[in-house]
């Protein structure tokens, strides 16, 4: 994950969107949001990671320095509406390079959180998906959760006002990798230690 190729790749990926170094990035990697949950029946709203896309999209109107990249689930077929700052990734681009790329990550329940948080930066997690009880991300410390679209903006806002991004994602990877252990094993049937 924080491999050297990765890191040079993710300078790469910068310099080709025209992203000055001083600027932030924000990643939202979005997911399918079902009308239901298979399994349990919970209602899901379906529009729920278009509206996270909207809200980070129209955040970078007041804050001229962050650049969004929009990657989108390799499930969902979305219109890319192309804009000033916001960048679609492509399917084929490196995702590990992406990260390293990236100052903040965004997501729903995607995994591509947890690989965030391994490669130090700092997630936030909007716990308003029917999967959030399935993948706890923010419960499990891999990221910052937010329960209302209104808390995105000044949670970025602090998050990226950081001296050092990585330092407070790197504390609680010891916490994440016990909390990801203990649902495993409780699913195996085993005690966590």
């Amino acid at each position: 994950m924080n491999s050297q190729h990765s890191i040079v790749l993710a300078k790469e990926i910068r310099q080709a969107r025209g992203i000055a170094e001083q600027s932030k990035v924000i990643l939202w990697a979005s997911n399918i949001e079902p009308e239901k949950h298979r399994l349990t029946g919970a209602v899901g709203d379906p529009q729920l990671p278009r509206r996270i896309e909207q809200t980070l999209r129209k955040m970078l109107l007041s804050h001229p320095d962050w650049h969004l990249v929009v990657r989108y689930h390799p499930s969902e077929f979305v219109e890319f509406e192309p804009a000033r700052n916001v960048y679609l990734s492509s399917r084929d681009e490196n995702l590990h390079a992406l990260i390293h790329s990236s100052d903040l990550v965004v997501v729903l329940t995607s995994t591509v959180g947890l690989e965030a948080h391994l490669a130090g930066k700092s997630v936030i997690c909007v716990d308003m998906s029917v999967f959030t009880a399935d993948t706890p991300l923010s419960k499990m410390g891999i990221g910052t959760g937010v329960t209302r679209l209104e808390q995105l903006e000044p949670l970025i806002e602090q998050l990226l006002a950081k001296e050092d991004l990585t330092a407070a994602a790197k504390h609680s990877t010891p916490s994440a990798c016990a909390a990801v252990s203990g649902i495993i094993l409780t699913h195996l049937g085993k005690m966590p230690p």
